[in-house]
C-alpha cells in the first residue's frame, strides 16, 4: 500500500494532538504559583506585552533588553499567547500553550523523523512520538514555563536538517543552519552544544555541495526568498541581544556552571562520579520502566552489533552492497544521536550544575537512535529478520502507550506511585489556597502611592518568594495600570547585617514573610536569615504589623514609609 505525504501529515497531526491533550487539559487544571525562574519568564512575557500595548514605542528597547543574563525568546514567544489569557482562564495556562506548541512541534518532528528512516511505514514513527511524548522529563517540562522546551526543539530541527541536507540547495541548506543556530542561541546560550554532532554533518554536506556547484547563477525561488527574509530577522535580533547582553550572559554562564553560586544546584565531583549520576537521572528522565528501559538499550547495542557483523559478510560477498546501503545508513544515524547525547552527557559531567531539566534536548536525540536502529532491521531483506523487527516494534508501540497512560496517571493524580527519578514531573494543584494568598498580598501591599517603593519578601519558598511576587504585580499591573517592585532579602543571603542594610537601602515600603511558626525549623540554602530577621523587625519600632493572612502570612508597614 502506497502512503500518501497527505496521509502522513494527517496521521502525524492526529497523533501529536492526542498526546499533548493530556497537557492542555493539566494547563486548565493546575492552579498552583509558579516558582522561580518560572515566575521571572512569566513577570518579563507580561510586562512585553503591556508594554507592547501600552508603550509600543519602547517595546523593541524592553526586547532587546529582557533578562539580561538569560535569552530571551520564550518571552518574546510567549507574549503571542496573552490575548488567550481570557479564553483558557488566565495568565499561567495562556503562557504554557506557548510550550504546548512548542513540544508538540517537538513531537512532530520526531514522528517525521521516524518516517525519513522507514519510509512508507508509520510504526517506527509512532513509536518514536509515542515514547518521547511518555518521558517523564518531557512530560513535566511541558508544565512548566521554561527555555528547555523551545531549546530542544531547535536540537531536534537540527537532526531533522541534517537527514535532508543531501536534497536541500546550498543556499536553503545554509540559510536553514544560520537559522537554527541563532534561534537555538535565543532559546538557550548553551543550545549550540547539543548541536554540534548534527551541525557538523551539515557542514560537511555543505562542503561536498560547494566543491561541485556549478558557476551558473540559481535563481532564488519564493520559499528560499522567505526563508532568507525571516533567518536574517531572527539572525539581527540575535546579534542585537546578545551585543546588548554579552557581559551578563558571560557572567551568568560562569556563576551557571562554574562558581560557588551554584553549588546551591550541584557540587563538585570527579568525571567518573557525575557521569554516574548524569547517567542515573538520564534514565529517570526517559523511562518508568526498568527493565524497559534496559531492554531498549539491550536492542540497540544488539542491532548495531548485527549491522558491523553484516557488514563484514557483504564485505566478502560480491552481492551484498544493496544490503548493506539498505541498513547502514540507519545505523549511522543511530551513532551519530549517541555520540551526540554523550556528549552532552561529558560536558555536563566536567561542571556543578545538577539541574536536571538541561537533559531535556537530549532525550529526543535517544528515540532518533531506536527509531534508527529500528529502521536498520525492518530494512532487511532477510525473511527471519523483518516479521522479528515488526513485532519488537509493535512491542514498543505498546510499551510507549504504557509508558505514556502511567506518566499521565501520576501528572492528573490518579495514581500515587512517583514516576521514576523526574522531579520535574508532579500532580496538578487544584487548591487555589497559596494563589489566592499570594494575589491578596501583592494587592495589599501595592497601593499606587507607594508604587515606587521595594516590598521586600523575607522567605525564600516554591510559592511564596520574590520572583512569584512580581510575576503576579506584573499580572495585576493589567488591572490598575502601575506595577510595584518586589525582591528579596538578598541571593542565598547568609549575612544578618547585610539583609537588614538591604531593607534600608532599598527604602522598603512593606516587608513580607511567614510567621514564625510556618518557617522551616531548619533552613535551607535560600532562608538562613529569614528567622532572624523577622526576630528583628517584629521588635523594631520602626515597622509594625499591618496585618496577618490566614495562611500565616505577616505584613510589616515601616512606620516611615508615607
Amino acid at each position: 500500500m502506497v502512503v500518501t505525504r497527505s496521509a502522513n501529515l494527517g496521521w502525524g497531526v492526529l497523533i501529536v494532538t492526542l498526546l499533548m491533550a493530556p497537557s492542555l487539559f493539566w494547563a486548565l487544571r493546575d492552579v498552583s504559583v509558579w516558582p522561580w525562574d518560572p515566575a521571572w519568564y512569566g513577570e518579563v512575557t507580561v510586562g512585553l506585552y503591556f508594554q507592547a500595548r501600552h508603550d509600543p514605542q519602547h517595546w523593541l528597547a524592553g526586547m532587546l533588553a529582557a533578562f539580561g543574563s538569560k535569552p530571551p525568546f520564550v518571552s518574546w514567544f510567549g507574549q503571542l499567547f496573552m490575548p488567550f489569557a481570557r479564553l483558557v482562564g488566565g495568565v499561567e495556562p495562556a503562557l504554557l500553550l506557548s510550550i504546548l506548541v512548542t513540544q508538540g512541534a517537538t513531537l512532530a518532528l520526531v514522528y517525521r523523523i521516524g518516517l525519513l528512516l522507514t519510509p512508507g511505514d508509520r510504526l517506527v514513527p509512532l513509536a518514536g512520538t509515542l515514547f518521547t511524548a511518555a518521558m517523564p522529563l518531557f512530560a513535566g517540562m511541558s508544565h512548566n514555563y521554561f527555555a528547555e522546551p523551545v531549546q530542544t526543539l531547535t536540537v531536534i530541527a537540527m537532526v531533522w536538517l541534517a537527514l535532508v541536507a543531501h536534497r536541500l540547495s546550498l543556499l536553503r541548506l545554509l540559510t536553514a543552519l544560520v537559522g537554527l543556530v541563532s534561534l537555538g542561541l535565543l532559546a538557550k546560550s548553551t543550545t549550540p552544544l547539543y548541536m554540534l554532532v548534527p551541525g557538523l554533518v551539515c557542514l560537511w554536506v555543505m562542503v561536498g555541495r560547494w566543491r561541485k556547484l556549478s558557476h551558473r547563477c540559481r535563481s532564488i525561488g519564493v520559499i528560499d526568498l522567505t526563508l532568507l527574509v525571516l533567518v536574517c530577522v531572527i539572525v539581527v535580533m540575535t546579534g542585537l541581544w546578545y551585543a546588548y547582553n554579552y557581559q551578563a550572559v558571560i557572567g551568568h554562564m560562569i556563576d551557571a556552571t562554574m562558581s560557588d553560586v551554584v553549588l546551591n544546584y550541584g557540587r563538585r565531583a570527579d568525571f567518573i562520579t557525575k557521569l554516574g549520576f548524569w547517567l542515573n537521572q538520564l534514565q529517570g528522565a526517559t523511562c518508568v520502566l526498568w527493565a524497559l528501559e534496559a531492554g531498549a538499550a539491550a536492542f540497540v547495542g544488539a542491532a548495531f552489533a548485527w549491522w558491523i557483523v553484516k557488514r563484514r559478510v557483504a564485505g566478502a560477498a560480491t552481492e551484498a552492497g544493496p544490503v548493506r546501503s539498505s541498513i547502514r545508513p540507519p545505523l549511522m544515524v543511530a551513532v551519530a544521536a549517541l555520540a551526540q547525547v554523550t556528549v552532552v552527557l561529558a560536558a555536563f559531567s566536567v561542571q556543578i550544575n545538577e539541574e536536571t531539566r538541561f537533559l531535556l534536548a537530549a532525550l529526543p536525540l535517544l528515540v532518533v537512535a531506536g527509531m534508527a536502529s529500528l529502521a536498520a532491521l525492518r530494512s532487511s531483506p532477510h525473511p527471519f529478520v523483518r516479521p522479528l523487527a515488526a513485532g519488537i516494534t509493535g512491542l514498543a508501540v505498546t510499551a510507549g502507550l504504557c509508558q505514556f497512560l502511567a506518566v499521565q496517571a501520576f501528572a492528573f493524580g490518579l495514581s500515587t506511585t512517583p514516576t521514576g527519578g523526574s522531579p520535574w514531573l508532579a500532580p496538578a494543584i487544584t487548591d487555589p489556597r497559596a494563589r489566592d494568598s499570594l494575589t491578596e498580598v501583592v494587592r495589599l501591599t501595592c497601593p499606587a502611592e507607594l508604587s515606587n517603593r521595594y516590598v521586600v519578601i523575607g522567605v525564600e519558598r516554591p510559592n511564596f518568594n520574590a520572583n512569584s511576587a512580581a510575576f503576579y504585580a506584573e499580572k495585576w499591573r493589567r488591572v490598575v495600570g502601575y506595577r510595584c517592585s518586589y525582591t528579596s532579602l538578598g541571593y542565598a543571603e547568609q549575612d544578618i547585617d547585610r539583609a537588614m542594610h538591604r531593607l534600608d537601602e532599598l527604602n522598603t515600603s512593606f516587608f513580607v514573610t511567614f510567621s514564625a511558626e510556618r518557617l522551616p525549623a531548619q533552613p535551607d540554602a535560600f532562608n538562613q536569615v529569614s528567622r532572624a530577621v523577622l526576630e528583628i523587625v517584629a521588635r523594631s519600632p520602626r515597622y509594625q504589623l499591618k496585618f496577618e493572612t490566614n495562611e500565616m502570612v505577616k505584613v510589616f508597614r515601616r512606620a516611615d514609609g508615607n
